[in-house]
Formats: structure tokens, sequence, C-alpha cells
């Protein structure tokens, strides 16, 4: 009996792991209150598959292209993303939440995006007109990751330093020249600042990219969806 209450038990107590990760997100020096929302839109993310999300100041994309699926694969994801959407499931009640993330639902229902960087349909979703301001965006515009690493320093000395660096490449095979992303990860690899050599001034973040099932299974209750 102890030994199949022991991993409850370990999955229902916040870890270090989890208090960095919820330290990160909620760092008012690079998101906008507009994070605590779209985190609560992550179980619907979870249920149509996504395991990346791609944050931008103003809009979240999946990282899921439709590109060579079925015609009727992004219409179904989108109506199983919307469903979700009507009630978000609860944080970890064990979680000592900021205050950015409470008593606030999920942005509105997503849309179909067309990412010009691989011409493809994605599921997307919209920053809420009410939270269209400088301090309400997903993300805060014009961060740099010299940025990201002083903020972040500010949390605890040497965790300004990614625990990796890597590239990865966006082609639509038109292009001479694709995308090409550089992610900082943090948190194990759940929440990526990724610079882009298309960016208008070097170091300039380009996104933020999110892990979906880790994020969730961090934050959520255990029998969340």
């Amino acid at each position: 009996m102890l030994l199949c209450a022991s991993p409850v038990a370990a999955r229902a107590a916040p870890t270090e792991d989890t208090a960095r990760l919820l330290a990160i997100l909620s760092h008012g020096k690079l998101f906008g209150t507009g994070m605590g929302r779209l985190l609560g839109s992550l179980r619907g993310w979870k249920s149509t598959g996504t395991r990346r999300l791609m944050v931008f100041p103003e809009r979240a994309v999946g990282a899921t292209s439709y590109a060579r699926l079925p015609p009727d694969a992004l219409k179904k994801h989108l109506a199983v993303l919307k469903g979700a959407f009507e009630k978000p499931p609860p944080f970890h009640k064990a979680l000592k939440l900021p205050k950015v993330f409470l008593q606030n639902p999920p942005p509105p229902p997503p849309r179909e995006w067309l990412l010009s960087e691989d011409d493809a349909p994605h599921l997307g979703i919209d920053l809420p007109a009410d939270l269209a301001t400088p301090e309400g965006k997903f993300i805060h515009e014009d961060l740099t990751i010299t940025d990201v690493r002083a903020a972040l320093e500010t949390l605890q000395p040497g965790l300004g330093k990614p625990e990796a660096v890597e590239h990865q490449v966006i082609s639509n095979g038109f292009e001479r020249r694709p995308t090409v992303l550089t992610l900082h990860r943090y948190a194990r690899g759940a929440v990526s600042f990724a610079t882009s050599n298309y960016a208008p001034a070097a170091g300039r973040i380009d996104r933020v990219i999110l892990d979906v099932p880790t994020i969730h299974a961090q934050l959520f209750e255990p029998d969340s969806p």
C-alpha cells in the first residue's frame, strides 16, 4: 500500500523544479499579465496533442503544422480546443500561485493561423482586447536575451545562464535564407526563449516556446485531462 501511494504523494507536492518554473513564468520583467490567462488554456492544447506552444507578445500559436495532415484534421482539432476552453482546470492546490495567475479566465476561443515562415496552417489564439496593453501582453515587447538572463539572475544566482542552447531551422522550401531560431532553454527545457536570425536587432526575443505536457503536469491537478 505504501509503495502504491508514494508516487501519488510525490506528485501532489510541488517540487523545486515546479517552484522555479512558476517563478520564471510569473516574472514581471519577462511576461505580462496575459501569461497567467494563457496558462489556463494549456489543457486545451494538451487535448489536441500539441506538445509545444509558441508565444508572441499578442498571440500564441501551436507548433503543430497542419500542412500535411488531412483537410479536416485542423477543423477537428479546432473544435476539440474550443471545447476545452469552456472550463479551465484547477491549478494544483499545493502551489503558491502568483496573483497574476488567479481569477484569470483563458483567452477567447482559438482560430486558424497562417504562419508566414512556413506558409502552413496552425492553431492559434489572439490576445484579448482588454489585455492589449504593454503590461497585459503574453510576453513583453523588445525583450532581449540579455534582459532574460538579467531577470532570471535576480531569482537565483546562476539561473540566468541557460541550461542548454540549441538551434532550429524552419524552411518553407522557397526562401533562400530559412529562419534559424536559437533556443535558450530553462526549467529543464519547459521554457525556451528563442532569438531569430531575422530579428531587427541582435539578441531580440522572437518568441517563447512552452513545453505543454511538462508545464501542464507540474501546474495542474494530477487528474486534470
